[in-house]
């Protein structure tokens, strides 16, 4: 399962796998960076290689990298037009609260 999280904190946007409940990954990210408050945009079946051409083709431009920051590696994004509209046409919504 693809899913996507947004800090609402500055906005980025994490593209993800799992083949657990999407909820459980979104509690694991909040206790690595308790400060940032996290929700669940959104998930889509797919598999790790889907992943991997979101990450690496698709949104490959509008990635955040930050060295001195292990939460913000290749796979977080800005909110960009494109991106939002592809998570809103293809996801699934979670009623999901910010954690």
């Amino acid at each position: 399962m693809i899913y996507f999280i947004e800090n609402k904190n500055n906005g980025y946007i994490k593209i993800g796998h799992t083949y657990r409940n999407p909820n459980i990954r979104l509690i694991e990210l909040k206790r690595r960076s308790p400060m940032d408050r996290l929700i669940l945009l959104g998930c889509m079946d797919g598999s790790e290689s889907l992943e991997s051409y979101l990450i690496d083709i698709k949104f490959f431009a509008f990635q955040i990298i930050a060295d001195d920051d292990d939460l913000y590696n290749s796979d977080w994004f800005e909110p960009t037009e494109c991106l939002i509209t592809y998570i809103e046409e293809r996801c699934q919504k979670y009623n999901a609260k910010t954690v």
